[in-house]
């Protein structure tokens, strides 16, 4: 992701709600993202704003954007959605659902080095939530 934001001056995740397009987001700007994190944009002297929940301003948030993005040319922007800004210059990542066979693995392979048994496994997708049809519903984990 850190690649991406520097090469391009917009970046919009996309996707359903509860997917983690959030948490990406906060992973990204706090630096600490799988894909390398913030450290090579602050090494580069750019600015990241991360406007979130772009959908419920949709309009506002894409003249916000392009406006900004205009006035500074060091600033990058990454943006959470529903759906893109639509407006030129706009990379957009599109994030999915997991089914349920890619959660149970995806599960059990977090949990596989700390010798968890496959039932331990199995409760811990029952208290998930994975619902039939390939999307999980709607969990916290506390």
């Amino acid at each position: 992701m850190a690649a991406l934001l520097g090469t391009e001056r917009l970046v919009t995740v996309v996707g359903p709600a509860g997917v983690g397009k959030t948490r990406l987001a906060q992973e990204v700007a706090l630096g600490h993202s799988a894909w390398g994190g913030g450290s090579r944009l602050r090494r580069q002297g750019q600015v990241l704003l991360v406007l979130h929940g772009a959908e419920h301003v949709a309009s506002a948030t894409r003249d916000l954007a392009i406006a900004l993005l205009e006035a500074a040319p060091m600033l990058r922007v990454l943006v959470t959605s529903r759906r893109s800004l639509d407006v030129s210059g706009e990379r957009v990542l599109r994030l999915e659902l997991l089914t349920d066979a890619s959660s149970l693995q995806l599960l059990t392979s977090a949990l596989e080095p700390s010798g968890a048994s496959g039932d331990a496994v199995g409760g811990c997708a029952g208290r998930a939530n994975v619902q039939p049809g390939g999307t999980r519903g709607q969990a916290r984990v506390g």
